[in-house]
């Protein structure tokens, strides 16, 4: 199935997810973005606020010298197995855009940044729902490959896969309040929601509040 991109080119800027940058709360001004790439979401969020401070984790990809000319500082520490050199309530927000899912161990992650954040501090999410209608047709089809979830210029092979119900826990058990800030629709085709609507009644399951779980293709969470 090709990836629906052309339907996503007003909501991003570069490979910069604009969903993303609505949802990071407009006085944050420490900002920490754990997977910063290129340093074009902290460039948005500057150009934004040319007075906030961006602090980019660098995993992979560019140079240090490319990020540098974007953000303010940069690192290159494994969230999972590195003690980071940040101090504790140093930030108004952390944004994991498209990043707790390439983790084998999200929840450490969570743990691990939970205490970088001052008293009323956000952060912004952005996973891969398990439950997209895709998906679940690639299952029936015999396709296990995570990779065929191409949901926008950023997105990459997961680790991990995330429902509804597994993010909520996620979150609270790293000492997190979860909330949905915003969805990713990419619709099914009536056919298909037709055909699954025998399985869903077999299952007991609300069809409208389930049909809106299979339509999300990705949840943006604010916690």
């Amino acid at each position: 199935m090709p990836a629906p991109l052309n339907q996503f080119a007003s909501e991003y800027y570069h490979d910069v997810d604009l969903r993303v940058v609505q949802a990071v709360p407009p006085d944050a001004l420490a900002i920490l973005d754990i997977d910063c790439r290129a340093g074009r979401l902290g460039e948005v969020l500057k150009h934004m606020r040319p007075e906030r401070h961006i602090t980019g984790l660098k995993l992979s990809g560019t140079t240090d010298e490319q990020v540098a000319t974007r953000v303010d500082r940069v690192l290159s520490n494994k969230l999972e197995a590195d003690s980071l050199p940040l101090e504790a309530q140093s930030f108004d927000c952390i944004v994991a855009d498209d990043a707790l899912a390439h983790h084998a161990s999200p929840g450490i992650v969570l743990e691990r940044l939970r205490p970088l954040l001052r008293r009323g501090g956000r952060l912004i999410a952005s996973l891969p729902n398990a439950q997209h209608w895709s998906v679940i047709d690639g299952l029936l089809r015999g396709n296990l490959q995570r990779s065929g979830m191409p949901w926008g210029p950023r997105a990459r092979a997961s680790v991990a896969a995330f429902a509804i119900a597994d993010i909520v826990k996620l979150f609270l058990d790293a000492g997190f309040l979860p909330r949905i800030a915003d969805r990713r629709i990419i619709p099914a085709p009536p056919e298909w929601m037709i055909s699954a609507q025998a399985t869903l009644a077999r299952q007991r399951l609300d069809l409208s509040s389930f049909t809106s779980r299979l339509q999300t293709c990705q949840y943006i969470i604010e916690a």
